[in-house]
């Protein structure tokens, strides 16, 4: 059976299966690796199982990870649980900077991480006092269900938030964020409100994909800071001349067809656009003809943080 695997595109990385952590943390430690992403690495039946639900029955013996200095970036598949009484053993590693766990049974209390810097989660009612974050400034949450964001508005040093899936309807509570520089929210299919973004001064990239009930972006209206946009869906252009540091605009569908503002929008130096439309009053190659801009790249649909990948190298959506 497969003990443990090296990344061959991240040099610090390894992946460690379950059944052999103080074998591969071993081998971490003696190679200066300091990335441990613990997942099952063999088939199912190699470990006995009948099928591959049998992957999901994996308890880990955290005794490895506790006091574990060299560990500065963990991250856990969602197939290995840990009984809440070990949940502890993590809290110990003194160097951990960086956290990943998929699997919604973890009872963590973040008020014993409060040296974390980046945060990546699939979000469950059990975990504790995630406003005791001080130093975090990479925020990941999958599957948030609250109807806002007051939970997260005392992480006063977080830079980017990535929010994907959830039943959250408003962005409220974000904009105590002051220090938040980008924002991703993606398949917020209930997500109506986002007008608190508008009050946050340090904000240069904002990402809207897959919220299909948020097509009016007239809240970015005189917007002062965003520096590159992209949504898939819009109801107009309108909001466009008046963000005065504005570079670059990528969208999939505007409703209402009028190109105009891209030509009334002097900041803008790169546009994109695709597929051209009947509707729309003018052409992507007309555009930036016209406005002399640089036609960008066609941003690809993004998909969910891919929780169930367990051997390999891991998609963006799933990396610290």
């Amino acid at each position: 059976m497969k003990q443990f695997e090296v990344s061959t595109i991240y040099s610090n990385r390894i992946s460690v299966d379950p059944l052999f952590l103080k074998e591969g943390i071993q081998y971490a430690i003696n190679h200066d690796l300091d990335w441990i992403y613990i997942c099952p690495l063999n088939s199912y039946s190699e470990y006995g199982f009948d099928s591959p639900k049998g992957l999901d029955t994996f308890r880990l013996n955290t005794e490895e990870l506790r006091g574990c200095a060299a560990i500065k970036e963990l991250q856990i598949s969602e197939h290995v649980k840990i009984e809440t009484d070990k949940i502890e053993d993590i809290y110990t590693i003194p160097n951990l900077r960086r956290f990943s766990f998929q699997d919604k049974s973890f009872k963590m209390d973040f008020s014993k991480m409060t040296q974390l810097e980046a945060l990546h989660f699939k979000y469950n009612d059990n975990v504790k006092n995630i406003g005791a974050l001080n130093n975090l400034e990479d925020l990941l949450v999958h599957s948030f269900s609250h109807p806002n964001c007051d939970r997260l508005s005392e992480l006063n040093a977080l830079k980017r938030l990535r929010l994907t899936g959830g039943a959250f309807t408003s962005l409220t509570g974000v904009a105590s964020l002051k220090k938040l520089k980008r924002v991703d929210v993606t398949h917020g299919s209930k997500l109506i409100d986002a007008s608190a973004l508008s009050e946050l001064p340090r904000l240069s990239q904002l990402h809207l994909e897959k919220c299909k009930a948020l097509s009016d972006l007239s809240f970015l209206t005189n917007n002062e800071c965003i520096r590159e946009l992209f949504v898939d869906v819009l109801d107009s252009l309108e909001f466009a001349p008046t963000m005065r540091q504005l570079k670059s605009i990528n969208f999939r569908d505007c409703k209402d067809g009028n190109m105009h503002p891209l030509l009334a929008a002097k900041s803008l130096e790169q546009i994109n656009f695709h597929p051209n439309k009947k509707h729309y009053t003018h052409s992507i190659e007309e555009i930036t003809k016209a406005t002399g801009t640089r036609r960008g790249e066609t941003v690809r649909p993004s998909c969910r943080l891919n929780a169930r990948v367990c051997t390999g190298d891991l998609p963006d959506d799933l990396l610290l």
